[in-house]
């Protein structure tokens, strides 16, 4: 079974590239059977096809940040006492204050200079994980809503 953001069926069944990733059927199926979709992983990103990759890359993140998108991201750099990197943080489970994330929940990291986030210093980050015992990716308010845009894009096109 596929698993997608999108609210409708894939054109392209399991070989679109809109599938998060996919859980085999059966009674015991659990998160830990979850498989992720390469596919879908290279959408979101700038990512070279012969590379194994497995977190966010940062093409529709970086993008995102790059306009404005990252709402909540902006919001925690400009509260920042100090430059440097800060981790983007999965929602699906925050940290308490100050804490820093799991790495499967630190989808990646950017700098930040003066409150300000550079959005050409984003990397992903190599340890995360868009499915965990706490459930499947949530991004951060703003960037969810361009990368969801972002895969409409893609289904319309396959």
């Amino acid at each position: 079974m596929g698993l997608s953001f999108l609210p409708e069926a894939p054109k392209k069944g399991a070989e679109s590239r809109t599938i998060i990733g996919f859980l085999p059927v059966g009674e015991d199926v659990g998160l830990e059977d979850f498989r992720e979709n390469v596919k879908f992983m290279y959408v979101c990103g700038d990512v070279d096809w012969d590379r194994d990759f497995r977190g966010l890359k940062a093409g529709h993140i970086k993008a995102g940040l790059a306009t404005g998108a990252g709402a909540t991201v902006e919001t925690e750099a400009s509260a920042r006492g100090s430059d440097g990197y800060m981790h983007i943080a999965d929602g699906r489970n925050l940290p308490p204050p100050g804490r820093i994330p799991e790495p499967h929940d630190i989808i990646g990291s950017v700098y930040v200079q003066s409150g300000k986030i550079l959005p050409e210093t984003y990397e992903a980050q190599p340890m995360y994980r868009i499915c965990t015992q706490d459930g499947v990716c949530v991004l951060p308010y703003g960037l969810d809503e361009h990368v969801l845009k972002a895969l409409k894009e893609v289904a319309d096109k396959e």
